[in-house]
């Protein structure tokens, strides 16, 4: 990416890096961007804001959230498309944990193919097994491969990452749902890189099962 590029997150993402501040400041000069003060940068690596950095490094930065944060678009993404002036003017659209929460999940795919411009990377981070209770979706793999066809994005990279414990079910499952208690699964979230390669309308996807 080059300075004054486009980033757009869904949900403002806020760094959990307060262990390892000094990767802030790297990222910030290796874009051309001035490194922080040490006392600004160990404020913002537990908690501070993503967009703050980014901006920091040159780039142009919008997150999209329901509530007001710092650098935000007022959506909801249940039902709010997004405005006409924010389609195709970002190199870098990321999910990073926020579609799981919300059900029109046509709506979020949709915004984040609206908003990358021709040839930008669309980033997901989500969940993939396990997760019992953080959010209402989890995705498998064929799901991101039709997406990919239906609309036109290479797969960069796709990857899974576990901490290999089983996670047993909440009991709240338990006391609920028949026969459920046995099962055990270890949280994983996948990942997908794609890279936009054509202008086109957002297509939904058929399970290709049903083909």
């Amino acid at each position: 990416m080059s300075k004054g590029d486009g980033v757009l997150d869904l949900g403002a993402q806020e760094l959990v890096c307060g262990s390892a501040p000094d990767y802030i400041n790297r990222f910030v000069t290796e874009l051309g961007g001035q490194p922080f003060a040490e006392d600004h940068l160990r404020r913002i690596a537990d908690g501070g804001y993503a967009g703050e950095v980014l901006m920091r490094a040159g780039l142009r930065y919008a997150s999209i959230d329901y509530k007001e944060f710092p650098f935000t678009i007022r959506l909801d993404l249940n039902r709010d498309g997004l405005p006409p002036e924010h389609h195709g003017r970002y190199r870098l659209v990321t999910n990073h944990g926020t579609s799981e929460h919300i059900l029109n999940q046509w709506n979020v795919f949709q915004t984040m193919h609206d908003a990358a411009v021709e040839g930008a990377l669309l980033f997901h981070c989500v969940p993939f097994c396990g997760m019992f209770e953080h959010g209402i979706v989890n995705y498998n793999a064929k799901f991101w491969w039709a997406l990919s066809e239906a609309n036109a994005y290479r797969i960069v990279k796709m990857w899974t990452w576990s901490d290999g414990e089983p996670t047993p079910v909440p009991e709240s499952f338990v006391s609920q749902i028949d026969d459920i208690a046995s099962l055990r699964a270890s949280s994983a979230t996948i990942s997908v890189l794609f890279q936009k390669t054509r202008n086109q309308p957002f297509a939904g996807l058929i399970d290709p099962a049903f083909r």
